[in-house]
């Protein structure tokens, strides 16, 4: 991990890696770069724990928006926010291709479970 002072942490997929609820206890994710850890929202998650769990430790940009998350969900995030991800250690294909204009493509089961329909 590097830390510059009085500003955000920086770490590399190697660390967060290791959070993936198996080697280390906490879960980290991360989306567009920034690194969350949802290890306190797990069972909270309208969707369940284990969807979180399968993207434990990674990249979960591409999942997350397909998925079809609202923008308060992407608002409620923010306060898992402990760092960021050095640009160049991110799937640059990954992390920039990801649109927010596109239709996210969207199961019944989603929608239901993430609260989108009742």
């Amino acid at each position: 991990m590097v830390q510059e002072a009085n500003t955000t942490q920086h770490f590399s997929l190697e660390e967060v890696s290791r959070h993936n609820g198996k080697i280390e206890k906490a879960v980290w994710l991360v989306i567009k770069g920034s690194l969350y850890d949802v290890s306190d929202y797990l069972d909270k998650h309208p969707g369940g724990r284990d969807i979180i769990e399968e993207h434990a430790g990674k990249d979960a940009t591409k999942h997350f928006f397909n998925i079809g998350h609202s923008s308060e969900a992407m608002n409620y995030l923010k306060a898992f926010k402990i760092g960021e991800v050095a640009e160049e250690k991110l799937d640059s294909k990954q992390h920039h291709n990801v649109k927010n204009d596109k239709k996210p493509k969207q199961s019944f089961l989603s929608l239901v479970t993430c609260g989108l329909m009742s």
